[in-house]
């Protein structure tokens, strides 16, 4: 296992706490589909790794959660507001940034020798992802 530093990452995953907090203070109503895409999208950053040209469902999660969190900032207080301007800046960064595990992944299996390598992903969707991502770069690895 490797620590992987991930900047947008990181600020996506202290908003998504914040807006947790504000979920339990005031309820699903307000926060519960915000809080829903938050996490999809912090769940397909850390489970499909391969470019963000190549992930659409993670571009369109994150848009979509960017606008959700600046749809929803009127409707709110000051507190409030900041943490969906964070969460709306956090999804806008994952949005337009590749996943830095990608790289790490490549270089892993390049280093290793892509015939030593078996790569494990998440889902079988993260598995198709990953591998038509890998397919050209690294033909002999093993997918499950």
């Amino acid at each position: 296992m490797l620590a992987i530093g991930d900047t947008a990452g990181a600020h996506l995953d202290a908003a998504i706490k914040e807006v947790i907090q504000l979920f339990r203070q005031d309820g699903p109503d307000l926060w519960g589909d915000v809080l829903g895409i938050a996490r999809q999208v912090r769940w397909r950053l850390a489970t499909e790794p391969q470019p963000i040209d190549q992930n659409p469902r993670l571009q369109e999660l994150a848009l979509a959660l960017a606008e959700r969190a600046t749809k929803q900032q009127p409707y709110c207080g000051d507190e409030a507001r900041g943490v969906l301007r964070r969460l709306a800046a956090a999804a806008t960064a994952v949005e337009h940034d590749d996943p830095p595990g990608g790289a790490v992944l490549l270089r892993s299996i390049t280093e290793i020798g892509a015939e030593g390598c078996v790569v494990i992903t998440a889902s079988t969707r993260a598995s198709v992802g990953v591998a038509s991502w890998l397919a050209g770069v690294v033909c002999h690895a093993r997918w499950h």
